[in-house]
């Protein structure tokens, strides 16, 4: 039924919605995370005797904010949560009217209705990205569906968390790394 696809469209791309929302909360942390870093480096390498490896780091640290502050300006995560979730909101009305038309007695159903929204469903399907195999797993895992998660869809969703969970480790790496350099430079350690 229509009303089935536009509610699966939408409860996946809740799902992307707030990932990518979430990745620009977090990109953002990191970004005034690192640049707080580098200036606290940047006074303790003043103030204390600097060798010129002190320097190579501050200056590697910097490329690796601007970098940072590249990648997350050129990814749009906050635009594109925004525009997912604007689309999800008008699946939603689009998903009240079919289930409408749904719900009526056969005989009274409007086939010609019911194709322009079909016809506005994938009007609305077009205008962003796609959500990903993962934003659909987990939409399908937090809710009772007819599509219930296999088996191997779980321990794909599994894997996909613990990736995610790497890649926040290793993207705080430098800045641990940072923070120990500069505790070690500001008490001589």
């Amino acid at each position: 039924m229509l009303s089935d696809n536009i509610w699966f469209t939408r409860i996946a791309r809740i799902e992307a919605s707030k990932r990518l929302l979430s990745l620009e909360r977090q990109c953002q942390i990191l970004l005034i995370s690192y640049s707080l870093l580098s200036v606290c480096l940047s006074i303790i390498f003043l103030v204390k005797d600097s060798s010129q490896f002190d320097n190579v780091v501050l200056c590697l640290f910097s490329t690796v904010i601007l970098v940072l502050s590249l990648f997350i300006t050129n990814s749009d995560y906050k635009g594109r949560g925004v525009q997912l979730k604007e689309n999800y909101i008008e699946l939603q009305n689009i998903y009240f009217l079919v289930k409408d038309l749904e719900s009526e007695n056969k005989e009274n159903e409007d086939p010609k209705r019911l194709k322009e929204l079909r016809d506005e469903y994938i009007k609305l399907l077009h205008q962003t990205e796609n959500h990903s195999t993962a934003d659909d797993l987990r939409a399908r895992s937090k809710q009772k569906t007819t599509r219930p998660l296999k088996e191997n869809e779980k321990q794909q969703l599994d894997v996909m968390d613990n990736l995610s969970l790497l890649r926040v480790i290793f993207s705080w790496l430098p800045f641990v790394i940072g923070t120990i350099y500069g505790f070690k430079a500001l008490f001589n350690i």
